[in-house]
């Protein structure tokens, strides 16, 4: 394997415990409080923007799934939290 491309998460984004992607992007969650969607473009492995999500989720994402235009996360919380983000093109900013 020949390494093309990288990108880096901030420093206030932490572990990425999976990550899902479409055609054209990778979307990691992180493992942050608040959690957050970090959406990054494959072909230039640079970052486009992120998603973060209501202050209510107390815990890291643990796992995340695209489904048309959404992504589903599971939050690592007692009792666990799902959620849905809407992903247009492109995410607005916070």
């Amino acid at each position: 394997m020949t390494r093309v491309g990288a990108t880096t998460l901030r420093g206030n984004e932490h572990s990425i415990i999976s990550m899902e992607s479409d055609l054209t992007h990778i979307y990691a969650p992180t493992y942050s409080t608040p959690p957050r969607i970090v959406r990054v473009h494959k072909d230039t492995m640079t970052r486009e923007d992120d998603k973060v999500l209501d202050a209510t989720f107390t815990a890291g994402i643990s796992a995340v799934v695209h489904v048309g235009e959404h992504i589903i996360v599971g939050v690592d919380s007692a009792p666990a939290s799902f959620a849905a983000a809407a992903m247009p093109t492109p995410l607005p900013m916070p």
